[in-house]
Formats: structure tokens, sequence, C-alpha cells
């Protein structure tokens, strides 16, 4: 998972004209715009301000305003706490209103570094299970499992004979997955 924030970060870079110092650029300066994109679990819920058309622009400041404030906050899980911190600050102090975070909301759901939610026992076995089912050979084995900051969840295999690594993305929810596509890395 590390080494996949490593390569894709660079890539998300965003600048911040009201500091000198050089930050980690990562995509969490469109936090709220992201994650009214990704799916949502069953139950979760975000707070309705986010989605009035009025208050859009003051979202996408706030974000942007509250990535430059924890710039050089280590991307540790604790990190989305910290940015969601500083985005209620600023919404409050600059603009009057009154926010509650994702994790205020739905203290059920665990979330992480960038504010996408934890994957669940449930979830892991039954994506696990649909994986299983298609895997491409006998000495395919699955090494793990992550979501990314957009929600998007992956099962990933390595071949014990051939070295290939897959990328299995997943579409669905709770216990209802289908494979999206395969990626795959060879060595």
């Amino acid at each position: 998972m590390d080494r996949l924030l490593l390569l894709v970060i660079p890539l998300l870079a965003v600048s911040c004209a009201s500091t000198n110092e050089e930050i980690q650029p990562d995509p969490i300066y469109r936090e709220t715009e992201i994650r009214h994109s990704r799916p949502r679990l069953a139950g979760e819920v975000f707070d309705s301000k986010e989605s009035d058309p009025a208050y859009k622009e003051i979202f996408a400041g706030a974000d942007k305003s509250a990535e430059c404030a924890v710039g050089n906050v280590p991307r540790d899980s604790d990190f989305v706490f910290h940015f969601w911190e500083e985005k209620k600050r600023i919404l409050k102090s600059e603009y009057g209103i009154d926010w509650e975070s994702p994790a205020e909301l739905n203290p059920h759901i665990s979330y992480g570094r960038y504010g996408q939610p934890g994957i669940s026992s449930t979830e892991s076995d039954a994506a696990r299970a649909v994986v299983s089912a298609n895997l491409v050979s006998e000495s395919e084995e699955i090494v793990g499992e992550y979501r990314t900051f957009r929600g998007e969840l992956f099962v990933v295999t390595q071949d014990s004979d051939s070295r290939t690594v897959r990328h299995y993305e997943l579409y669905g929810h709770d216990q209802i997955w289908e494979i999206k596509r395969v990626c795959e890395l060879s060595e």
C-alpha cells in the first residue's frame, strides 16, 4: 500500500501559494469532492451542507486551505483526522459554518489516512471469495487488500511459480462484489 501511495502521490501534486515550505502533495486538497464521488458504505452519511450547491466553492476552498495547513503532517492513520480538524476550524472561523466530519457522523466506520473507509471483515471475506473463485492458476494466492482514497477496493495476489502480482479491482459493497478489472505486474 505504501509503495502504491509513493507512486500515486507525486502524480497528484498541488501547490500552496501561501507557504514557502515544501509539503507532501496529495489528493486531500479535493477531499469533499472525492469523498462524495466514491461508493458509500451502508449507512454512511455526510454533513448535508456539503451537498448544498451554495456551499460547493466554500468547501472546495476549505479543503485547499486545510491541505496547506496540514502539509507537513505525517500521512499516517491519523492524518485525515488532523485534516478534518483543520477543515472544521477553517469552515467555522472563515465562513461561520458548523460542520461535522465523517468520523463524527459515522463513529461505527474506521477511516483510513485519506478519509476512505477501512475494509470491514464482511467486505474482506466477500471480496476475497470472489477473487479466490477467479484465480488464474493454482499457484496464485491472495496476499493483501486495500482501498484507495477514491474508494476502489483491490485484492492483491501473487503467483508463486511465475512471481506475477495481480491487483483485482472490485466493484460493489458489503457482501456483493464483482471483478471490474485485473492489473498484472510481472517481475
